[in-house]
């Protein structure tokens, strides 16, 4: 398996930040701009090195980039990222739309899922 890298200048690195209200510290870790001693967390509230940065989900989860990381961000894109779980079939089916799929998964609930559409950008 080859190993993919995607790179970016520290000037576009810092503007990123600038513009989602993050800076770098002293120590090297993101942190809020507006108050540089509050460091930018991950979701499992670990701190996170400019070295470490892998980017951002839907602008508000910072992740690093390492395999856990990369492993959340397929099971998040596989499920969706907002998935409302239900605690049972009838709550499930008030909030079910035309052609969604009621399904369960033992460890959260039940879920509802909808066809991808073909063709989203034509909108003939």
């Amino acid at each position: 398996m080859d190993n993919i890298k995607l790179t970016f200048s520290e000037d576009v690195m810092l503007d990123l930040l600038d513009l989602l209200g993050k800076t770098i510290d002293n120590e090297g870790y993101l942190a809020e701009k507006d108050d540089p001693t509050q460091r930018v967390l991950t979701k499992e509230g670990e701190e996170i090195h400019i070295d470490e940065w892998g980017g951002i989900i839907k602008g508000r989860l910072f992740i690093k980039k390492d395999l856990t990381t990369l492993m959340e961000i397929a099971r998040i894109t596989r499920e969706g990222i907002n998935m409302k779980y239900y605690s049972s079939v009838a709550e499930a089916e008030k909030h079910r739309r035309k052609n969604g799929r009621i399904y369960y998964k033992s460890d959260r609930g039940y879920y509802i899922t909808y066809p991808k559409k073909k063709n989203w950008w034509d909108i003939r």
